[in-house]
């Protein structure tokens, strides 16, 4: 079976997949033919396989792909502007624990406050 974004099932119309960002950045950086992408074609890469991405009205996705990209130790800046996936980093903590973003619905724009329970 191939490791790439195609390998995963569609999501529900207007959602995004069940995997996070992070996962989904990694499985485009696979699925590439070298092995490596510029910040542009993992973007494309998201556009091209789910329709969420592709008819989004928000940026807020694309800022989340070029945060992670410069936070989490699992990638590594190649040569010219292109990205891959450092392996001995892969399942090391990220520098940066923010919450996962959820706004690809292009009538939200971006994502849903966190509710609190009362404790």
């Amino acid at each position: 079976m191939d490791v790439n974004l195609w390998a995963l099932p569609d999501p529900p119309p207007g959602q995004e997949p069940l995997q996070s960002r992070l996962t989904l950045m990694k499985l485009a950086i696979h699925g590439s033919e070298e092995g490596k992408l510029t910040l542009q074609g993992i973007r494309k890469a998201f556009e091209d396989r789910f329709v969420c991405f592709r008819e989004s009205r928000s940026s807020s996705w694309k800022n989340t792909i070029r945060r992670y990209l410069s936070l989490h130790d699992a990638f590594r800046k190649e040569s010219d502007h292109f990205w891959s996936v450092d392996a001995p980093n892969e399942g090391r903590k990220q520098k940066d624990a923010a919450p996962h973003d959820r706004g690809c619905s292009p009538e939200l724009g971006s994502s849903p406050p966190l509710s609190s329970s009362p404790t």
